[in-house]
C-alpha cells in the first residue's frame, strides 16, 4: 500500500482500501487477508468488516470474513484492539478471536498460528476438520469442486496439511486414510 503497509488477500477475497487525513481504512467485504502495518500513531489503520473493526496498533494480523460463522481476527505480531457495536477486546501476539454481530462469539484465545499462516503459502492445514470443512476449504483453490455425497462421511475428521487446490492428491490422501472412493 502507499504507506509502506501491506495488504496480502487469499482468493476469492475482496478488500476496498481508502486512505484519507484522519485514517487508513480498509474494508473487508468478503474472504480473507493479512495485514502488515506501518504503524503510525497519528494515522489509525482500521480494517472494518461486517460487525465490526480491528484497529492496528502496530502489528501483522489476519482478518477473515463470510466464512463459517462470523469475523475471525488471528493476531500474529504485536497487539490489536477489536471493537463491535457489543464489545471491545485488545488481543496480543498468538490470540485470535471470533466476532458476529452480536459481538464477540469467541473471547481471546491461543491460535492456530499453523492453520493461519498456512494460506500464504499455499496450504490448507487442518486440525480435527470435518471432511465437509476441509471440501469447502480446498474448493475455495481449485475449479474442481468437491462434495460429499453419502451423509455418513459428514461426521469424519480429517488432520492434515494439503497443498490449497490440489484436488487429485486431496482424493488420493482420503481413499487411502478413510473408507472413502471418490
Amino acid at each position: 500500500l502507499r504507506d509502506g503497509s501491506e495488504l496480502l488477500r487469499d482468493t476469492n477475497s475482496v478488500a476496498v482500501v481508502h486512505y484519507g487525513n484522519r485514517m487508513r481504512s480498509v474494508t473487508l467485504l468478503h474472504g480473507r487477508a493479512e495485514f502488515r502495518v506501518r504503524h503510525d500513531g497519528n494515522w489509525p489503520f482500521i480494517v472494518s468488516v461486517d460487525g465490526g473493526t480491528v484497529t492496528d496498533v502496530g502489528t501483522t494480523f489476519q482478518v477473515s470474513v463470510g466464512t463459517r460463522r462470523g469475523v475471525d481476527v488471528v493476531l500474529l505480531e504485536g497487539k490489536v484492539s477489536v471493537a463491535t457495536a457489543h464489545s471491545k477486546s485488545t488481543l496480543t501476539t498468538g490470540e485470535a478471536l471470533r466476532f458476529d454481530r452480536a459481538g464477540v462469539d469467541r473471547a481471546p484465545h491461543p491460535a492456530d498460528l499453523e492453520a493461519a499462516l498456512g494460506w500464504t503459502s499455499g496450504e490448507i492445514v487442518a486440525h480435527d476438520w470435518s471432511l465437509p470443512r476441509l471440501l469447502a476449504e480446498m474448493n475455495r483453490y481449485s475449479s474442481t469442486k468437491l462434495q460429499v455425497a453419502d451423509a455418513a462421511l459428514r461426521k469424519v475428521r480429517v488432520t492434515g496439511t494439503f497443498r490449497a487446490g490440489d484436488q487429485t492428491t486431496l482424493l488420493k490422501v482420503l481413499e487411502s486414510g478413510w473408507p472413502i472412493r471418490a
